[in-house]
């Protein structure tokens, strides 16, 4: 996203992007297909028995975003 805001900054005096409502597109059937045998698939399998769809969702999306932060995912 910063790069984004380095290219509004020049054409505008003040830029402010909100975030919050971004998500990874990921293939996560096949994300977890991909890593079923190892503690990724494992993770992302076990946070998808999760019954609250909205709880489910999240866990899904900040596990996700750590392992590509961390280096783990690409």
């Amino acid at each position: 996203m910063d790069w984004i805001n380095d290219d509004l900054e020049d054409a505008f005096y003040y830029v402010e992007t909100d975030t919050s409502k971004l998500e990874p597109d990921i293939d996560l059937e096949l994300l977890i297909k991909e890593n079923m045998n190892n503690p990724i698939g494992q993770l992302l399998t076990e946070l998808g028995k999760i019954a609250e769809p909205e709880v489910r969702k999240k866990a899904i999306i900040y596990s996700i975003e750590a392992m590509i932060g961390e280096g783990v995912l690409k």
